[in-house]
């Protein structure tokens, strides 16, 4: 487990978490937290303003502390909750949404692994590589 520069022992924990619930692994792909990408979470932060950083820290910091079945029915309910009409709320659980998600996905799907992760990552499983072809004469 190799925490970075931004997240503290109780982020950490709650990015595997949260990765955990979205992206739980089966035969062919690895579950967020075995494949450990979440180890590479300065590459993606080091590009975020500080101030939505340390906003996205504190909410991975307060996830650290709920045990995985609340954490289950905290993203249910977020997920339930972008259909409230926009008095509700509905446009900040839309932008939470898009939020947690974009974080998983980005590192689960980035092609990164852990330092003791074994087997393949999902784009290999996939058998999906991105390349650059340039252009005749460019």
């Amino acid at each position: 487990m190799k925490q970075g520069r931004f997240l503290n022992t109780l982020s950490y924990r709650g990015l595997q978490v949260l990765g955990d619930i979205m992206a739980p692994g089966d035969a062919v792909f690895p579950s967020f937290k075995r494949l450990g990408c979440a180890e590479h979470f300065d590459s993606i932060a080091e590009h975020m303003p500080e101030s939505d950083r340390k906003d996205l820290v504190l909410l991975l910091t307060v996830f650290g502390f709920f045990p995985k079945i609340l954490m289950w029915g905290i993203l249910f309910f977020i997920e339930q909750a972008v259909h409230l009409p926009d008095f509700l709320g509905g446009p900040f659980f839309r932008f939470l949404r898009l939020g947690l998600r974009g974080l998983v996905w980005s590192l689960y799907y980035s092609g990164w692994k852990g330092s003791t992760a074994q087997g393949k990552t999902p784009l290999q499983a996939l058998e999906y590589s991105v390349g650059v072809v340039p252009l005749d004469g460019h």
